[in-house]
């Protein structure tokens, strides 16, 4: 998936659970109105009206709810993709393995210069730090891992939407929050 591809559906989901919830508002106001104009029995208020009304709150959570859902799975997904590209692979290999197993003793600073050339490599940098454990040399680098900000970034979208979704009759929350999403948008 591409950012921008996380994105779009990201906001396809979130504009189209606060056009349903205003929706459903609309109608739950519609009802409390007519409720409160005095035309309708008491009897008819308690057994239709405020059912009515009881039902349409529990479809606007649910419909929250199930837009929330369907945000996470899209975050959840998408980083579990992000985070195959810091899975170990074999093509990720380099020559430099040659040195790390050839039982030669690596000092800390040659360790660290192998490990800097290796900046997108999660694999070569992980060979390097198994090196530095297993051979008790201290190593002075962490390991990093390729995507992080964006791995963050998708890791928080989630909390971001359910602010808008749970506000989505407040539109300055919208334009507020949703901004913040613009990095995806490549």
């Amino acid at each position: 998936m591409t950012k921008s591809k996380f994105y779009w559906d990201i906001k396809s989901v979130v504009d189209e659970a606060i056009g349903d919830i205003k929706e459903l508002e609309s109608e739950k106001l519609k009802l409390e109105s007519e409720m409160k104009s005095s035309k309708f029995q008491q009897s008819y208020i308690k057994k239709e009206m405020l059912p009515m009304i009881e039902g349409k709150k529990r479809d606007i959570e649910a419909r929250k709810e199930a837009a929330n859902k369907q945000i996470k799975a899209l975050a959840d997904d998408y980083v579990s993709e992000l985070n195959e590209a810091n899975e170990l692979r074999g093509e990720d290999l380099t020559d430099d393995v040659k040195l790390l197993t050839a039982g030669v003793k690596l000092t800390g600073s040659e360790l660290e210069k192998i490990f800097d050339r290796y900046g997108d490599n999660p694999t070569m940098q992980q060979i390097v730090h198994r090196y530095a454990d297993e051979h008790d040399v201290k190593l002075n680098r962490a390991l990093t891992f390729r995507n992080a900000p964006l791995i963050e970034a998708v890791s928080c979208t989630p909390a971001i939407c359910e602010t808008v979704i749970k506000w989505a009759d407040d539109a300055s929350v919208y334009s507020e929050l949703m901004p913040q999403l613009d990095g995806f948008k490549e």
